[in-house]
Order: structure tokens, then sequence, then C-alpha cells
């Protein structure tokens, strides 16, 4: 898709682990630090408590493992996509004063009437969108700052989009073979503490999943919404 628009504003005791592998990391990779062991602590009340991301915990079959930790780095690279669009719009509206609840469009009107000697237009090509402002021969530190802020925000808002397609997919297949994994899961021969546990690990990774199922569709909403709204500005609908 290829267009260009231009729209103009003026300027219980902890149980010890069953065997010596168990105290030593699964990989050294940076995967595998997604993937951690149960504390014998840990409550339901656990997975409500964390904000966005998702740590997968250890189930003892190597191929079930790595599917958990794909979606943890998947999901976690989205969250930080999404913490990296929110703090780019906090600061663009801290910077010109806006109401935490303002639109794109009030900050750019306020752009527009702090820098009354510059013509600031909303361009937006394909995905792409950014504020070009004339004349660039005499550049304003803040108003040039604000642009790095659109452009990044641009960069945040794609790659939610472009992580979102992929990782609803891996959740959705996940999710559809929770009864074929778990079957594997209680069928593998280990001792029974040992079972325990990993079952716990288990139950607690489809619970994760289910709760950044529903996060990452959040996360593409608003990176969607703030799409539409920087085409809406540049006069195009998406």
């Amino acid at each position: 898709m290829s267009f260009w628009f231009c729209c103009c504003f003026c300027p219980n005791e902890a149980s010890t682990t069953s065997t010596q592998a168990e105290r030593q990391p699964l990989m050294q990779s940076k995967s595998a630090r997604q993937l951690r062991r149960s504390n014998p602590h840990s409550t339901a009340n656990d997975v409500t408590q964390k904000h966005g991301r998702f740590i997968a915990k250890h189930v003892e079959v190597p191929e079930l493992d790595q599917r958990f930790i794909d979606i943890a780095d998947t999901f976690n690279q989205q969250a930080e996509h999404h913490q990296a669009m929110g703090g780019c719009l906090d600061r663009l509206k801290a910077s010109y004063q806006c109401a935490a609840g303002s639109t794109l469009a009030d900050c750019l009107q306020k752009m527009r009437d702090e820098h009354s000697a510059f013509n600031i237009a909303v361009q937006m090509q394909g995905y792409n969108f950014s504020v070009v402002v004339k004349p660039e021969s005499a550049p304003d530190i803040k108003l040039q700052e604000a642009q790095e802020l659109i452009k990044n925000l641009n960069k945040a808002s794609k790659s939610i989009a472009a992580a979102s397609t992929k990782l609803q997919e891996m959740i959705t297949s996940a999710l559809h073979s929770e009864m074929e994994i778990t079957h594997r899961v209680k069928e593998a021969k280990r001792p029974y503490q040992e079972q325990i546990r990993v079952e716990a690990n288990l139950k607690e990774n489809f619970q994760e999943v289910k709760r950044i199922k529903q996060l990452s569709s959040q996360y593409r909403e608003e990176a969607s919404s703030l799409l539409n709204e920087m085409a809406r500005l540049a006069g195009i609908s998406l």
C-alpha cells in the first residue's frame, strides 16, 4: 500500500531441589531466561500480580518448554514496544502540557500554538507517519524532540502490530492443544513430588497464556487506534 497525504497544522518452607540439574540453568541462551522453576511459596494470586511480562515455568518436556519460551519471548517483546509507545505519548503530552486524556490532535494543536512561526504537517505513507516542520532552516530544539517522539511512536506501534499476528497464532495453537499437552506432561515418568511440581507449572503457564492473550489484543488495539488517529490527522483513513 502506498499513498502520501499531508494535513497542515500551523506550528510454606522452601523444598530443596531434587537433583543437581534442578539447580542449574536449563540453558544459557537469552530465551532460556524466560523459564523458571516454581516457587513453593507462590499462590494463584501470583498470576494476577504480574504486570506485562510472561516468565514461563519448567514442565520438563524440552519441546513444550521451548514452546512456552517462544510465546514468552514474543509477548515480552511486544510488551516492551507497548511500554515504549506509552512512554513517548506521555513525554509528548508532558512537553506541551496536555491533559492525560488528551488526543494527539490536541497535542498537535498545542504544538501549533507554541510554535506559530513554523508550518507543521502530518504526513503518512503506508503505515509510516511523521510530522514535518517548515521552514527547516530554523530548527526549534523542542519541536525537533517532538518530531523524534512521534517517529518513535510510529516505530513502536508498527512493532506491536507486527508481533500481534504471530503471537496470536502461537497462543491459539497452544490453547487448542491444551489437553494434548497436559496429557504429555502427566504421562511422563518422574518422581511423585516432581510430577506435582511440573503439573502445577503447566497449569500456571496456561493461566499466563490466557492472560497475555487478552493483553496482546489490548496492545494491538491501542496501536491500531494510534495509527488510525494519525491517518485522520493526515486526511486519510486506513
